[in-house]
């Protein structure tokens, strides 16, 4: 009996066992999910923070920030997270749904809508200009950093005509006079961009 246990110095994360019915490969994973959840969480904790360090206090200015990373590794769910649990304004948008250069821009508007004068809730973007007159006109001067998420960053390359919206969008604080930043959401890094 003692000759069929496993070795001692065996790993005891991974376990051969014959397969069973709906087990392709027989592997059983014991105590190495609990590592592998860990460490996920230590990276997850890594990049919270490292985002937290761009964002700065409220009132700092508002830089562009660029997440960039291997498909759905939570990206987004980290950033929308970092945003709702310290309480700051932000506005985001998926390029999957705001498939188009004036359903971004509109978009844009309906998320900020609750960071907005009232004169300016019910404003329709048919341009970048639009939007850079809607923000300087419905953003208080004195306001908090607000942060516009951009999921699914890398559209904006296929939208032809379209070349000023990036450059703008990572601009929009020097554009509005008023303490807007962007975060853009991306698979591939920032020379896809350039």
């Amino acid at each position: 009996r003692d000759a069929r246990r496993e070795p001692s110095n065996a790993s005891p994360r991974v376990r051969q066992r014959p397969p069973r019915r709906g087990h392709r490969d027989g592997l059983l994973l014991g105590n190495r999910r609990d590592g592998v959840v860990q460490v996920l969480h230590r990276v997850l904790q890594d990049e919270r923070r490292e985002l937290l360090g761009l964002l700065g206090a409220p009132h700092d200015h508002a830089l562009p920030i660029f997440v960039h990373g291997p498909p759905v590794t939570g990206k987004s769910s980290i950033v929308r997270d970092v945003f709702t649990a310290l309480g700051r304004p932000f506005a985001y948008v998926s390029l999957v749904d705001a498939h188009g250069p004036r359903l971004l821009l509109d978009a844009i508007v309906e998320e900020l809508r609750p960071w907005l004068r009232d004169s300016e809730k019910s404003a329709r973007c048919d341009r970048l200009a639009d939007l850079v007159s809607t923000l300087r006109r419905g953003i208080r001067p004195d306001s908090p950093a607000i942060y516009l998420v951009i999921d699914e960053a890398t559209r904006l390359l296929d939208w032809k005509g379209e070349q000023q919206l990036l450059p703008a969008l990572m601009k929009l604080s020097e554009l509005t006079g008023r303490n807007v930043g962007t975060v853009l959401v991306a698979t591939p890094g920032w020379d896809a961009f350039r």
